[in-house]
């Protein structure tokens, strides 16, 4: 599974890669977490507001920071 946060240095851009790092690191997921600062890569995506997570190719949530509970649940219906 690729995981990737999109975001631009905010403070809930980093809050975002946080919660993320710390889903994958309570699931036992053995993916990294790829922190994207690139506009020319987060152009690729579509996203219109940061922060965005994108698994596997595909935006998953963008524009807002979801909690620790929700990040899992996405990534556990990624790994099914």
């Amino acid at each position: 599974m690729e995981i990737k946060v999109l975001e631009v240095g905010c403070q809930a851009c980093r809050l975002m890669l946080e919660r993320t790092k710390q889903a994958v690191k309570e699931l036992g997921v053995k993916d990294e977490v790829i922190d994207v600062n690139d506009i020319s890569e987060m152009m690729k995506y579509g996203v219109r507001s940061m922060p965005a997570l994108v698994i596997d190719g595909m935006v998953k949530c963008e524009g807002r920071v979801p909690k620790l509970e929700e990040i899992k649940n996405i990534l556990q219906k990624e790994r099914e």
